[in-house]
């Protein structure tokens, strides 16, 4: 369909056809972009002991680099490295055509001598899903699962108020949490351990399984 622009600077981050019927047809035809809109917030944080890294737009971790991108049938894999503070990082994302949503595997490998402590990761987004076709920012958010639960699942979901988009971190790592910033996740927020570290009841973060708030909020998974 060639590139589809939203947004400021005339990029292009994620957009997707959920009814799987053709760029071209449909109501609407397509979804996004999920993220571009407004101020643009996709990424990820690092910290290891008392450092922290960061990596989204505007702020670039200083050495990662692109390594390849692997094609295998309907998949493919893009490859990121950086190395912060004697931790490697190697995160592939893998998309397939077939279907709906982006694996991310994230490997973190000590590479020296020396034993690294308190290691937080997180991913986090600020969804506009609708944006580009209502105008409006604002979406569902809710805490779908939170640890401990009996299917071992983490969940952070975000609807959209006119068509039902949906965009979500997810994953089935037993050490993850989810949280959604009522304040739209700026600010110290970028801080993986003080995600993590959120208390229920807060004000300004949601971490109880069944939380929701609609508006422009930000997610995030550690």
């Amino acid at each position: 369909m060639g590139y589809h622009i939203c947004g400021v600077d005339l990029r292009l981050g994620i957009v997707a056809d959920p009814d799987k019927d053709g760029w071209l047809t449909g109501t609407p035809k397509f979804i996004g972009d999920y993220v571009v809109p407004g101020s643009p917030l996709e990424g990820w944080a690092l910290k290891v002991d008392t450092n922290y890294t960061f990596n989204y737009p505007g702020y670039k971790l200083y050495g990662g680099r692109y390594v390849g991108r692997v094609s295998t049938g309907s998949k493919q894999s893009i490859v990121y490295q950086a190395d912060f503070k004697g931790l490697e990082i190697i995160q592939t994302a893998i998309i397939d055509v077939d279907k709906l949503y982006i694996l991310i595997d994230v490997k973190l490998k000590n590479t020296g001598t020396t034993k690294l402590k308190d290691i937080f990761y997180s991913r986090f987004v600020d969804p506009d899903n609708e944006q580009c076709l209502t105008a409006d920012f604002a979406t569902k958010m809710k805490i779908d699962n939170q640890l401990p639960n009996l299917r071992q699942h983490v969940t952070v979901s975000s609807v959209g108020k006119t068509y039902n988009s949906y965009c979500a971190l997810h994953t089935r790592d037993c050490r993850a949490r989810v949280v959604i910033d009522s304040t739209g996740l700026y600010g110290v927020t970028f801080y993986p351990d003080s995600l993590y570290n959120a208390l229920p009841g807060s004000s300004r973060y949601l971490v109880k399984e069944g939380d929701t708030i609609t508006g422009d909020k930000g997610m995030a998974l550690i």
